[in-house]
C-alpha cells in the first residue's frame, strides 16, 4: 500500500500480527469438528490437555451433528478474521523493503507456527501414516512400498490408523525423514507428532526464507510482501504447524532449486529439484520445465553441457532412489521391486477414488441420469468394493437403519450377504445373495468371510461386489472422464512449457500447471496440496495464476468444516456432498469474472483514449 507512513505501517502490521496470534492461541479447531484428529500434545507439554483417540471419538459421538456445526462455525469465523488480518498485512507490506520488516514478519510467522505445536488436535491423520511407514523401515526392517512387507502387530501408530495398512505413496526422501523422526521419538505418539510438526514448520520457514532471498535480489521493494504472502498465509500456518504435512519439505526443495538457479548454480538447482520428486512424485511435472528454462536461457555450448550434466545427474539420482525401494527387508530375500510403488501412484492418478473434487459430482450426475441410480445407491462412493459377510445368528433385513424400521426379510443363521456401502451409525446396507433382497443390518451381527467358489464365480454377484464400477456404463464413463481430463492437462502443460524463458516464466508456468492439476487430474485433493502453487505465487504475485492460488488457499479451508460424518442428515449432509463446489468452483468463477472485468475495463480505457485523441 503506497502513500502510508512508516509509523502507520508498523502499527497496522503489528496489530494484524497480534490479532492473528491471539486467534491462533484461541484454537480454531475443536475436538468436535469431524475433521479433527488427536495430536497427543499433552504428552509433551504438561499444560496442554491430553486428548486421546478414544476420548476424541467419544466427544464427537456425544456432540453429534450439533457439536460439529458449532465447531464448524467457530472454525469459519476464526479463519475468516485471520484471513482479513492477513490480507491487510499483505497490502500494507508492499514497498516495505527494509530488512527490519523482513525480520519482524519472519519472527511473527515463526511464532504463528510454534503456537500450533500446542494444539491437542490436528486436521489430518497423515502424520500417523508417516510415523507408521517410518517404523516399518526403522523398527521392523520392512519396505513400505510392498504389501508383502506388512506385519501383523499392535503398533501404536497402526492403531491410530484404525488398523488400516497401506503402502506409502511418498518418495524415498520423505520416507527417510519419516524413518528418522520415528526412530528418535520411539513409541511416544505425542513426541512423534511434535517431531513431524517441527520438521514441517522448519521446512515452511525455510521455504519462506528462500522466497525472500529470491525476491529481494530481483525485486527488492516486494520482498517483504512475498514473505507475508507465504509465511502468514493461514493455510500454510495450519498445514505446517498443526497438521505437519511433508509437502513443505517438497516446497522447501523447489524454492531452493529456484534460488540456486537465480544464483547461477543451475546444475545444483536441477539436482535439488530432483530431490523434491523424491519427497512427492507430483513435482516431476516441473523437471522438464526446468530443463526448458535452462536450455532457452542460454544457448552457448557451455550451457548445453550444463543441461546434459543436469539430465544425467538427475536421472542417476532418481534411478538410485527408486532402486532403493526394491529392498524389502526382513528375512525374505527379494530380487526386484514388485511395482507396488508405481501401483500406488497409478491408483491416485488413474483410479476412481475421488476425494474433495468435482469429478465425483460429474460421475454422480451420470449415474443418476444415464444409469438411473437413486437414493442409497447414488450415495455409494465410486471406489467402494463390496465385502462378503455372514449373518451368524437369525436377524432381520430392514428398510432403513434402526430397530424400529420396517422389516424386509427374516434371515436364517448362515445367510451370506454382500455389503453395498460403508457402515453408517452401526448399520450397513447389504444384499442377500440367496433372495436378492436389499436392506440394512446391524454391523455387530455380521462376520467377514471368504465366499464359496460358486458364489465368487457368479457373474451377477461379481458385478454387485464391484460396487458402482461393477456397472459397465459407469466404469466406461469414469474411464472417459479420466482420459479427457488427462488429455486436457497434457495439452495445458505443453502450452505452459512454450512460455518458459527464465526463472519468472518458470515460476508462472509451474504455478499454472499445479492449478490445472487440481482441477483436471487430481483425483484426491486435500487443502495442503494448495501450498505447492502458493509457493510459486509468492514469486509472481502480480500474475493471474498467483491471485487464483491465493484465493484458492482461502476457499479450500472450507473443506474442513464441510466434511461431515457418514450419518449426517439434512443440510449438513447436502453441504458435505457439494463441498468441492465451494472449495474449487467458487474461486474459479470469481477468477473468470475478475479477468473478464479487467479485460472490459482495459478495452473501455483504450476506446476512451482513442476518442480523446
Amino acid at each position: 500500500m503506497r502513500g502510508i507512513s512508516a509509523r502507520a505501517r508498523w502499527l497496522t502490521i503489528g496489530a494484524c500480527a497480534v490479532a492473528s496470534l491471539g486467534l491462533y492461541l484461541a484454537g480454531p479447531v475443536l475436538p468436535t469438528l469431524y475433521s479433527a484428529e488427536p495430536s497427543y500434545a499433552g504428552e509433551v507439554f504438561s499444560w496442554v490437555e491430553l486428548l486421546k483417540q478414544k476420548h476424541l471419538l467419544y466427544l464427537q459421538d456425544v456432540g453429534g451433528q450439533a457439536g460439529h456445526v458449532a465447531a464448524s462455525i467457530r472454525f469459519i469465523w476464526i479463519v475468516a478474521v485471520v484471513w482479513l488480518c492477513y490480507l491487510v498485512a499483505l497490502l500494507v507490506a508492499r514497498d516495505a523493503n527494509d530488512s527490519r520488516w523482513a525480520m519482524f514478519v519472519g519472527l511473527a510467522g515463526g511464532l504463528f507456527l510454534v503456537v500450533q505445536f500446542f494444539s491437542p488436535v490436528t486436521l489430518s491423520m497423515d502424520v500417523f501414516g508417516y510415523a507408521y511407514h517410518g517404523r516399518l523401515v526403522g523398527k521392523y526392517g520392512s519396505n513400505p512400498y510392498s504389501p508383502a512387507a506388512f506385519v501383523a502387530h499392535s503398533d501404536p501408530f497402526l492403531m491410530l490408523l484404525y488398523g488400516k495398512q497401506e503402502t506409502t505413496m511418498y518418495g524415498p526422501l520423505a520416507l527417510a525423514v519419516s524413518t528418522g523422526v520415528a526412530w528418535v521419538s520411539g513409541e511416544q505418539v505425542g513426541l512423534t507428532v511434535f517431531g513431524f510438526r517441527l520438521v514441517a514448520a522448519a521446512a515452511a520457514a525455510g521455504t519462506a526464507l528462500f522466497i525472500w532471498l529470491i525476491v529481494r535480489q530481483l525485486q527488492p521493494t516486494r520482498s517483504t510482501q512475498a514473505l507475508v504472502l507465504f509465511l502468514w498465509n493461514p493455510l500454510v500456518v495450519m498445514e505446517a504447524g498443526l497438521s505437519a504435512h511433508n509437502d513443505f519439505v517438497m516446497t522447501f526443495l523447489i524454492a531452493a532449486a529456484i534460488y540456486l538457479y537465480v544464483r547461477h548454480r543451475r546444475i545444483a538447482g536441477f539436482l535439488v529439484l530432483t530431490l523434491s520428486v523424491l519427497v512427492k512424485f507430483v513435482s516431476i511435472v516441473l523437471l522438464p520445465l526446468y530443463l526448458l528454462m535452462l536450455y532457452r536461457d542460454q544457448l552457448r555450448p557451455s550451457r548445453r553441457r550444463e543441461l546434459l550434466a543436469s539430465i544425467l545427474g538427475g536421472g542417476l539420482l532418481l534411478s538410485v532412489a527408486l532402486l532403493a525401494t526394491s529392498y524389502r527387508g526382513g528375512t525374505t530375500p527379494r530380487a526386484a521391486n514388485d511395482g507396488s510403488l508405481f501401483k500406488s501412484a497409478a491408483k491416485v492418478v488413474f483410479g476412481a477414488q475421488y476425494i474433495n473434487n468435482i469429478h465425483s459430482l460429474l460421475i454422480s450426475e451420470w449415474r443418476r441420469i444415464a444409469v438411473g441410480e437413486t437414493g442409497e445407491a447414488l450415495q455409494v462412493p465410486l471406489a467402494f468394493r463390496g465385502s462378503w459377510v455372514l449373518a451368524a445368528d437369525p436377524t432381520v433385513l430392514r428398510q432403513a437403519p434402526g430397530e424400529d424400521s420396517a422389516a424386509v426379510l427374516a434371515l436364517p443363521p448362515g445367510a451370506v450377504l454382500l455389503t453395498l456401502n460403508w457402515p453408517r451409525d452401526g448399520w450397513v446396507w447389504s444384499h442377500d445373495c440367496t433372495t436378492g433382497q436389499r436392506g440394512y443390518l446391524p454391523v455387530r451381527e455380521l462376520e467377514s468371510i471368504v465366499p464359496a467358489p460358486a458364489l465368487a464365480a457368479d457373474p451377477n454377484l461379481q458385478r454387485i461386489a464391484g460396487g458402482p464400477l461393477g456397472n459397465a456404463r459407469v466404469k466406461w464413463a469414469n474411464a472417459g472422464l479420466r482420459l479427457t481430463t488427462w488429455i486436457a492437462f497434457i495439452g495445458f502443460w505443453c502450452v505452459a512449457a512454450t512460455r518458459v524463458r527464465d526463472w519468472r516464466t518458470f515460476a508462472l508456468s509451474s504455478c499454472a500447471v499445479f492449478l490445472a492439476l487440481y482441477w483436471l487430474v487430481g483425483s484426491w485433493i486435500w487443502p495442503w496440496y494448495i501450498v505447492w502453487s502458493l509457493l510459486l505465487a509468492a514469486l509472481i504475485f502480480d500474475s493471474y495464476p498467483a491471485r487464483l492460488a491465493l484465493l484458492l488457499s482461502f476457499t479450500v479451508l472450507t473443506l474442513y468444516p464441510t466434511i461431515s460424518a457418514p450419518g449426517s442428515t439434512g443440510w449438513v449432509a447436502q453441504l458435505s456432498t457439494y463441498r468441492s463446489l465451494i472449495a474449487f468452483t467458487l474461486p474459479l468463477v470469481v477468477a473468470v469474472l475478475y479477468v473478464s472485468g479487467q479485460q472490459i475495463r482495459r478495452r473501455c480505457h483504450d476506446r476512451s483514449s482513442i476518442v480523446r485523441v
